[in-house]
């Protein structure tokens, strides 16, 4: 219900209905709703303090709402607690192909090129030839180059461009 309720004070207004409903009522599903009303707002540090409470009640989803706390934290910039999620449920289940498709970016984001590639090749093991790790690979690949590239250029002294010489033409030519 408070998520429907965007006419009169948009997001903000919902989430602070469903905020109260999960303070009067909490539950597995008034932690959903919060969260989801959170995330709509783009607070996303707030919808992974949502989801951890979610977590607390043992429900039966518990790696889907995992994998959304860790996409939550990796949004609302909190890399290392994303990577702890992911590594976690790695750590039960090696051939989660999802999550370290999903550890990639976030170490490229920390610019650890060799621990994206790790896990973009853990990934592409659990599912080989597939599209996302195919894509993953070349955004890798690329970064990686972009920022090699930037690297150079601000290590390299700038390059001295010869000037034009400054001779007068000579008597009986025009000039070139």
């Amino acid at each position: 219900v408070a998520l429907v309720d965007t006419g009169l004070g948009g997001t903000r207004k919902a989430a602070g209905l469903a905020k109260q409903r999960a303070d009067k009522n909490p539950s597995a599903r008034s932690w959903t709703a919060l969260a989801a009303a959170y995330e709509q707002t783009r607070d996303f540090k707030s919808a992974a303090n949502a989801l951890r409470l979610l977590l607390e009640t043992n429900p039966a989803n518990d790696r889907d709402i995992k994998r959304n706390l860790a996409q939550d934290l990796m949004l609302a910039q909190d890399y290392p607690g994303a990577l702890a999620i992911y590594g976690g449920l790695v750590a039960d289940d090696p051939a989660d192909r999802q999550s370290y498709l999903r550890m990639s970016p976030i170490y490229r984001q920390q610019r650890a090129f060799p621990k994206a590639r790790e896990a973009h090749d853990k990934a592409e093991a659990a599912a080989p030839n597939t599209t996302a790790t195919r894509s993953t690979a070349s955004q890798i690949l690329e970064h990686a180059d972009r920022v090699a590239c930037d690297t150079n250029a601000l290590q390299a002294p700038p390059a001295s461009t010869p000037k034009p010489a400054n001779n007068p033409p000579s008597p009986g030519t025009r000039g070139a």
